[in-house]
């Protein structure tokens, strides 16, 4: 099954995504930090994961260095999301496949998951 983990503490931004995937029927969890993503990638692997760098409790950049130690990212595409100027620095620190940026049109959410989930 495909599925897309989002991961933000913004409540309202992850509102939307999930508003958005659920319109275009796309199956998905939340989580609002890196450990409790972690948690959730151990019950079912997702296909793509959108994840936010700046957030409480574990952060993308953290995030990213458990699941490599303790999952891996086989199968997993990996999409920062990011309103910082230097985003392709967290792209390089979290050996990510790609950035959307923040703000972002839906399109551009729709385009970049379709791309790693039709990659899949």
């Amino acid at each position: 099954m495909v599925d897309v983990l989002v991961v933000d503490d913004d409540r309202a931004i992850t509102a939307i995504i999930s508003e958005a995937l659920a319109l275009e029927g796309i199956p998905h969890r939340t989580a609002d930090n890196g450990e409790a993503a972690l948690s959730l990638v151990a019950k079912q692997r997702p296909r793509v994961i959108l994840l936010d760098i700046n957030m409480p409790v574990m952060d993308g950049v953290r995030f990213c260095a458990a699941l490599d130690a303790e999952q891996g990212r086989e199968g997993i595409a990996v999409i920062v999301m990011t309103a910082t100027r230097d985003a392709a620095r967290f792209q390089e620190k979290c050996s990510a496949d790609d950035i959307l940026g923040k703000p972002f049109q839906l399109d551009d959410l729709y385009a970049i998951v379709d791309r790693y989930i039709a990659g899949g």
